[in-house]
C-alpha cells in the first residue's frame, strides 16, 4: 500500500503534468478510514504532500486491547482481526509481539517531525469502528510538534459520517476543509486565480 502511494504521487508529480494543469508544489492528500491513514503515513515519509486532510482513521494500530465493535456480517474477518490483535500480522507479516519496532515505522503518531504537512482531521465522536481518540491523541501529538492542525468533532456521528450530507454539521465540517486548503495549500490571491482560469 505504502509503495501503491508513493508510485500514486510520483505519477501526478512526473507525469500527470504533461495533461493537466496544475501546481505539483501544491498537493494534498486526502483519505478516509483506511486511506485517511494513509494519508497520515505519507506525512512520515520523504515524498510528503503540502496539506494531510484525514477522515476517521487510526493513527495508532499497535494496542493490547479490543478498539472496535460491529455487527455487519460481512465484516466479520475484519473485525475478527481487529478484536484480536492479528489485524497487522494479517496485512504486514510482522509479528506485533516480537517485531515492534518494526511495526513503529508504520505508526504516524509516533513519526511526526516538525516537517509533517498541516493537519485536518475529520471523526464522529461516536464512531465505532475506529476510536475517536485515535484523532485526539494525534491532534495533541501534531500540536506538540509546532504542526498546523485542526480537528473537527462530527457530534454523535458514527464512521463514515459522510455518508450524510445533507446533515448541517457534515456540510459545516466540509465548509471547514476547503477553508484549511485555501489557507495551507495555496494562498488566497493564487486560490481565486485558479478558480477563474480553470472556468474560462
Amino acid at each position: 500500500m505504502i509503495e501503491d502511494i508513493k508510485d500514486a504521487i510520483n505519477w501526478v508529480r512526473t507525469k500527470a503534468i504533461e495533461w493537466y494543469d496544475f501546481d505539483v508544489s501544491n498537493i494534498a492528500v486526502m483519505g478516509s478510514s483506511a486511506g485517511g491513514y494513509l494519508s497520515l503515513l505519507i506525512g512520515t515519509i520523504d515524498i510528503r504532500p503540502k496539506v494531510i486532510d484525514s477522515l476517521y482513521t487510526a493513527c495508532q494500530h499497535v494496542g493490547d486491547r479490543e478498539v472496535t465493535n460491529g455487527q455487519w456480517e460481512r465484516f466479520n474477518y475484519y473485525l475478527y482481526c481487529r478484536q484480536h490483535g492479528v489485524w497487522l500480522k494479517e496485512v504486514t507479516g510482522i509479528n506485533n509481539e516480537h517485531d515492534y519496532t518494526k511495526l513503529i515505522q508504520y505508526n504516524p503518531i509516533n513519526n511526526i517531525t516538525v516537517d509533517f504537512p498541516p493537519t485536518l482531521l475529520l471523526h464522529g465522536d461516536q464512531d465505532t469502528d475506529v476510536p475517536y481518540e485515535q484523532s485526539v491523541l494525534m491532534h495533541k501529538k501534531l500540536k506538540e510538534k509546532g504542526v498546523a492542525t485542526k480537528l473537527i468533532t462530527i457530534k454523535g456521528a458514527d464512521h463514515v459520517f459522510d455518508q450524510n450530507f445533507s446533515d448541517l454539521q457534515v456540510q459545516s465540517a466540509f465548509e471547514n476543509v476547503i477553508d484549511f486548503l485555501r489557507t495551507h495549500l495555496v494562498n488566497e490571491v493564487s486560490y481565486e486565480a485558479s478558480i477563474k482560469r480553470h472556468c474560462i
